[in-house]
């Protein structure tokens, strides 16, 4: 898969169902406590207000992870490597420090929007100079690079170098960040309602009981 999600921290539901007990036994959610009643408009429609506190103690917190998948077409022309002033290719903006010399950054890296994960060498001849008899090439290479394209800063979790169904090599990269409740996120309980959150507040501004 290119990309999952999984819940950081779940609960076992305090009521649910008989057959639910027989067929089921995995948790996908957390319990929460819910006040129902109007709170200055943030809350309309099918908005939810949730506890800024709850987040910060890992409430609906999930693991994101993606993967970014990398292929050689042909050994002789084209290979891993990191990229040396030589190159062409190189994209303004891109971040090349954090690769290895295999052309692949390794584990447990931090990487953030920008940042080059996969760097592919592609040479190739180009004409320098041709006139009626002569004609002469000069080699180049140029980069082909897989780069991080999300927001999130997030942290190599695994990388796997294989080959594919051609006996190419490929690489692929799996990256995970952690992904706390936002403004705009989708929540849900088990029967299928949808709410979004239309706001993040403090434990001193939810209602509470005497």
């Amino acid at each position: 898969e290119v990309h999952s999600y999984c819940i950081d921290y779940f609960m076992q539901p305090i009521v649910c169902s008989y057959m639910e007990e027989i067929l089921s036994n995995f948790t996908f959610g957390a319990n929460a406590v819910i006040a129902i009643s109007p709170h200055y408009g943030f809350n309309q429609e099918d908005s939810v207000i949730i506890c800024k506190q709850a987040i910060e103690r890992g409430f609906l917190s999930i693991t994101y992870f993606n993967c970014f998948k990398s292929e050689l077409t042909n050994s002789n022309d084209q290979a891993f490597e990191k990229p040396d002033n030589e190159c062409r290719g190189f994209v303004q903006g891109y971040n090349y420090d954090k690769l290895d010399l295999d052309g692949v950054v390794a584990p447990n890296t931090m990487v953030q929007f920008g940042d080059v994960l996969i760097s592919k060498i592609i040479k190739s001849c180009e004409i320098v100079n041709a006139d009626s008899s002569t004609v002469t090439y000069k080699k180049i290479k140029r980069i082909s690079a897989t780069v991080y394209n999300k927001k999130d800063v997030a942290v190599v979790d695994k990388v796997i170098i294989t080959t594919n169904a051609e006996g190419f090599p490929s690489v692929l990269v799996k990256t995970r960040a952690i992904r706390p409740v936002r403004v705009g996120d989708k929540v849900c309980s088990r029967h299928g309602q949808k709410g979004v959150c239309g706001g993040i507040v403090g434990e001193r501004s939810t209602n509470a009981t005497r």
